[in-house]
């Protein structure tokens, strides 16, 4: 085996102290408190490198063996979804009335286009082919995000180069087409997005150090800039070293919201991974006047607020605070007391509420029943009513235009059904169908849906705690133990896996199969104390959970043992990795995609102290017991038979370090006792799976569907 000669050489170099781990790092779950992969951390190591092209080039081999099934799927996807798919997609309406959309060519690129107030000529704004600077946007570049301001007279967009999470970001005006800023690089989109100050004088937007991109500072002390189009100019704005009055720690995530143009405040965020965080408020007047030290201390992540608007001189905020199930409270902004809120919206024991939007004519909000129900309200003139929907919706999307406008869209989205967008009729308290953009393409639903079973069901866990499991199965499906099963789960950072049309996950169920989703503990389907049941101490409900569904679809006869795949991505690979390692004779294949597989390490790299708030820190000695217990690289075994593996790395991914799926390919491969493929596939142009081009990204998928159904017959 590879890992034998190499590893052997690094436990003599250990022993003389030649390597460049220091002693506190290598102390580890293991009572020899040795990590014989440990040097697979290093990955500006040329052996490292060779050795991932290596297995790069035996996963290539395998799918080559498999070209005729994997040829089979893309053409019943051609003929069943991409006929039937609308290319325009982030469609955007600013207060003014102009609407902005991305377009999808041919060549996997997006183009930004733009229709004005009540027009029908379709304005092509930015295509990357077009720009005069088209050498410094060069190929494997995308524009993955944009924001029009609140005038709608500029854009700001953001370009992506091969898959990396930072971006370069351009504002546009878009009377005459013009760049109007010279590049900005750098730039953290995912962290906040890009937000319009007030008076539409230019942007916030967070960057990350240049100096410390790839290494295990990647993300330390990002900080907010300001770019003012009219002087041309950038400004540190909101960090930790330029605002001494903010508490801020190096692993924080600085943000800064502006929610409406007429807010009095903007609200500076000191967000982590974990799902609340500590706000400060800076008046708009002294955003003026440029006074950094005007902060005013506002909330703390104690109040556990999800989500919040200003309107006047009123906050109204999402919490969780003592309130599991959420409700929605209003304090005054010039004089907030929390401990005595005004209740808008009272906690409902039965529904989660997820999100809310506030207009002219009421406050609406959305609630959700197991994660996977959603209900739509409307609270006008003190009265609540519920919203009568044109069908039934796994998960809806609200947007208003704020409190001043009389304007709601509402998108439906559910498992076996595309987006469906709807107006809200405030005069007659419905919903009316929303034109589409793309009048020769509309979007349409497939007829083979018709075909499918959804299920919503709870099944008991190991302790007796109920889980919502979804399935999604043919009508004809016979329950007889015979059909391939492919399973989700996530189970963390309080995140709620909502039901979305998704094809690739439906390729299972069109040769057969079932598809899925565990909504384990440690996500947020039944609100808060859901989350809390999956957290540090009690993060083994997280994988028991997926183990439970699996013994359950065993036991109904929905499949059988060892034709189960597993698939897990970024903190949904402890649930996925420790219920494949705790019970591999359950499954047939395990698939992970960006994936925390050595978490007992994760304060070693990318992201680590930001991580450790979520799920612990092994300087804590009863956090570093939890750490090892959840850690799927730790309590692999010898000379155990595991299931056919397939690993998905993105070289460039500064969440989840790459090595902590190579570390885990590496062992997994000497450790199993079969001779079943372990496949790492790492991509050396590519990230956390964001920014990347869509071809890229349906291959990835389709080899895992591939992998998932040929070792699971």
């Amino acid at each position: 085996m590879f890992c034998s000669f190499k590893n052997l050489f690094l436990l003599m170099l250990l022993s003389f102290g030649l390597t460049g781990y220091s002693q506190r790092e290598l102390v580890t779950c293991n009572s020899d408190s040795t990590d014989a992969y440990i040097s697979f951390e290093d990955l500006k190591d040329d052996s490292n490198i060779e050795w991932l092209k290596e297995q790069n080039t035996l996963s290539n081999n395998y799918f080559e063996k498999l070209k005729v099934f994997t040829d089979h799927l893309k053409e019943k996807k051609k003929n069943n979804n991409d006929r039937y798919i609308t290319n325009i997609s982030r469609e955007t309406i600013t207060r003014e009335g102009h609407i902005f959309y991305l377009k999808s060519t041919k060549e996997n690129q997006k183009v930004l286009y733009y229709i004005e107030n009540k027009g029908e000529k379709h304005i092509k704004l930015v295509d990357l082919n077009d720009l005069p600077f088209k050498n410094k946007i060069s190929e494997g570049s995308y524009l993955t995000y944009y924001k029009p301001s609140w005038n709608g007279k500029y854009v700001a967009i953001a370009i992506a180069f091969k898959g990396k999470e930072t971006t370069t970001l351009f504002v546009v005006d878009v009377k005459n087409k013009k760049f109007i800023n010279t590049p900005i690089d750098y730039v953290l989109t995912g962290v906040g997005g890009i937000h319009w100050a007030p008076d539409n004088s230019g942007i916030f937007y967070s960057k990350i150090n240049p100096t410390s991109i790839g290494t295990s500072e990647n993300n330390l002390d990002t900080k907010i800039f300001n770019y003012n189009i009219r002087e041309k100019k950038e400004t540190e704005f909101f960090s930790r070293t330029n605002n001494p009055v903010v508490k801020m720690q190096p692993e924080n995530f600085p943000i800064v919201t502006v929610g409406h143009p007429q807010d009095t405040y903007l609200v500076g965020q000191v967000d982590n991974s974990t799902p609340n965080f500590d706000a400060y408020l800076l008046p708009v007047h002294e955003f003026i006047k440029k006074d950094k030290n005007a902060w005013i201390p506002f909330f703390t992540k104690e109040e556990q607020i999800k989500k919040y608007y200003q309107k006047g001189d009123s906050l109204l905020y999402l919490t969780s605070n003592e309130t599991p199930n959420f409700e929605i409270r209003g304090v005054s902004l010039k004089s907030p007391n929390f401990k005595e809120p005004t209740i808008i919206i009272k906690e409902n024991s039965k529904e989660v509420i997820q999100d809310f939007a506030l207009t002219k004519e009421g406050l609406f909000y959305v609630a959700k029943i197991n994660g996977v129900i959603s209900k739509l309200y409307r609270k006008y003139k003190g009265k609540i009513t519920e919203i009568k929907l044109p069908k039934s919706a796994g998960t809806i999307r609200i947007n208003g235009l704020g409190h001043d406008q009389s304007y709601l869209s509402v998108r439906l989205y559910g498992w076996t059904s595309k987006k469906e967008s709807y107006i809200f009729d405030f005069k007659n308290n419905n919903l009316i169908k929303e034109k589409s953009i793309d009048e020769q393409k509309p979007v349409s639903t497939p007829s083979f849906l018709e075909d499918l079973i959804i299920e919503e069901i709870e099944i008991p866990s190991y302790d007796g705690a109920m889980v919502p499991l979804s399935l999604v199965y043919h009508k004809d499906l016979k329950k007889d133990g015979t059909a391939p099963v492919v399973l989700e789960a996530y189970g963390a950072y309080g995140v709620t896996w909502v039901p979305s049309y998704f094809y690739h996950l439906l390729m299972p169920v069109l040769e057969g199969g079932v598809y899925a989703l565990a909504h384990v503990r440690g996500g947020g389907s039944k609100g808060r104390k859901w989350y809390e049941q999956g957290f540090k101490k009690t993060k083994s409900n997280t994988w028991k959970d997926v183990i439970a569904c699996s013994e359950y679809l065993i036991k109904e006869k929905y499949t059988s043992k060892q034709k189960i795949a597993l698939w897990g991505g970024s903190a949904g690979g402890i649930a996925t990795g420790m219920a494949m390692v705790e019970r591999p004779e359950l499954y047939g294949a395990a698939i992970f995609d960006f994936a925390v597989l050595n978490p007992s390490r994760f304060e070693f790299g990318i992201n680590g102290p930001d991580f450790a708030k979520e799920f612990g820190s092994v300087k804590n000695p009863e956090e570093k017991k939890y750490l090892c217990a959840m850690d799927p690289f730790n309590n692999l075994k010898k000379g155990t038979t595991y299931p056919p593996t397939l690993i998905h790395v993105g070289m460039n991914d500064n969440r989840v370090s790459p090595w902590q799926s190579i570390k885990f390919a590496a062992k997994l491969k000497d450790y199993n006792s079969a001779d079943n493929p372990v496949l790492l596939h790492t991509d050396f142009e590519s990230g956390h799976g964001y920014n990347e081009a869509q071809s890229k990204r349906d291959q990835r998928y389709l080899n895992a569907i591939v992998f998932a159904l040929e070792n699971t017959k």
